[in-house]
């Protein structure tokens, strides 16, 4: 299967870093011939920073749009260019709450969509409940949160010192997307989910609700029998194929489009 050009995969890692899931995207990429990139988070691993999924939404948001900038500044610097470098888009993979932070994004921005060709979406950590979010993943460190002291996250990797705190957390509870009242905005592009069916963490029910509500027309979740950390990488890579090849196909039958619309009859009435 050829690749689009202008295209990259933008890896949007959750709160225990990234593992086996990244290496998995990367070694995707490189087989397709496309770019790969993971967002950099500021502040990522600075102990003296509270953590925050709104700093995250800012950080995708301004990924989202960087490499059309910087395509546009070095167009408009080459003296020999005649034309406007294609927009490069992005297949987004979004683990965790890398997918609740890029999803904010969207619902902050509309137009942010329009750089996105696809969207997949690993264990999205959408509708949790913070008491079982805690007693899973911090369960001795409840009454430091309660006295409002900022406490360590745990993560895959241990040079990496994440912070969190009662109000960071109740934050992600009570403003996540599945609670808004807003209308998610318009995503013509092709989305697919991967939950494993024994997530302790975030329910499969939650993944199914969110497929629900995001309002694409080529749209699909395949629930795996794994935890929160999916390791059915087959099923994985079955997702990003169908999205490429999604993605293909509607870039094929774009030239046909524009050709039946320059032919188009102007109906008589129109004509007077």
């Amino acid at each position: 299967m050829r690749s689009p050009a202008a295209l990259r995969l933008l890896f949007c890692h959750g709160l225990g870093c990234a593992g086996g899931e990244a290496q998995l995207a990367a070694q995707w990429a490189r087989q397709k011939a496309i770019q790969f990139q993971m967002v950099e988070y500021a502040h990522y691993g600075d102990p003296s920073h509270v953590w925050a999924v709104d700093s995250w939404v800012r950080d995708i948001a301004a990924e989202l749009t960087r490499g059309e900038r910087t395509a546009a500044a070095a167009a408009d610097a080459s003296p020999r260019a005649t034309a406007r470098p294609r927009r490069q888009r992005t297949i987004a993979a979004c683990v965790s709450a890398g997918a609740q932070a890029l999803l904010r994004a969207l619902w902050h921005s509309p137009p942010l969509a329009q750089h996105l060709a696809g969207l997949l979406l690993l264990s999205p950590a959408v509708g949790m409940e913070l008491p079982n979010y805690v007693h899973k993943v911090l369960p001795d460190r409840w009454d430091a949160l309660r006295a409002g002291l900022p406490v360590d996250h745990p993560s895959a990797d241990r040079t990496v010192r994440l912070r969190v705190s009662m109000d960071s957390l109740l934050d992600y509870e009570k403003n996540c997307i599945l609670r808004r009242d807003t209308s998610p905005p318009a995503l013509n592009f092709p989305i697919r989910i991967v939950h494993g069916l024994h997530d302790k963490l975030v329910p499969v029910a939650n993944g199914v609700e969110l497929l629900r509500q995001l309002p694409s027309p080529d749209k699909a979740m395949h629930v795996v029998p794994c935890g929160h950390v999916i390791t059915d990488t087959s099923t994985v890579v079955n997702a990003l194929d169908c999205i490429l090849a999604q993605i293909c196909r509607e870039e094929d039958n774009a030239p046909q489009q524009m050709a039946t619309a320059r032919n188009a009859k102007v109906p008589e009435a129109i004509l007077r």
